[in-house]
């Protein structure tokens, strides 16, 4: 049961357009203005993946909103849900769904952005999150497909300077 206030402490933009992918190449999203929030979190949205796509996600930030000035593409110590992770094996404490039969190995069960041509990743929500130190950040997807898939994407501001976030549109 939700308890507690999230809507005034987000604020939610457009990052990249409901479309059809059906080449491959990076196709780039909106600039999103971070000034203001200290959190950026994007929030993927496939539609319909055909059986060979590949979407995988970049992040890009820059100095100026036409991305023309010092583009910096993040990288993995930056973001936060792409990269692998080291399964560190049992926590502490008694919980046997967990096992140290995997401990060490690496694992992007948990932490993987990417849509990979499946009916199952279908109409699937992913979140990346980016740690960025210039103003303006975008999402591009770079695909590998034969056919074609669907996806949106939001960009969602957190921890802003003001005591709350104005309007979405």
């Amino acid at each position: 049961m939700a308890q507690r206030d999230l809507h005034n402490l987000v604020k939610c933009f457009n990052a990249f357009n409901t479309q059809s992918i059906t080449t491959n190449t990076t196709t780039y999203g909106n600039a999103i203005d971070t000034q203001g929030y200290d959190s950026t979190e994007f929030v993927l949205q496939a539609g319909t993946l055909d059986g060979t796509t590949v979407l995988t996600p970049i992040i890009q930030q820059a100095d100026d909103v036409g991305f023309s000035v010092n583009v910096v593409t993040v990288v993995d110590p930056f973001l936060i849900g792409t990269t692998a992770i080291t399964d560190p094996g049992t926590p502490p404490g008694p919980n046997p769904a967990f096992t140290n039969a995997n401990a060490g190995s690496v694992t992007t069960a948990l932490a993987d952005a990417t849509f990979r041509g499946s009916p199952s990743e279908s109409n699937k929500v992913a979140r990346i999150g980016v740690l960025n130190k210039q103003r303006f950040v975008r999402l591009g997807l770079t695909s590998a497909t034969t056919s074609g898939s669907t996806m949106s994407a939001i960009a969602v501001l957190s921890n802003s300077h003001m005591p709350s976030t104005p309007k979405d549109k």
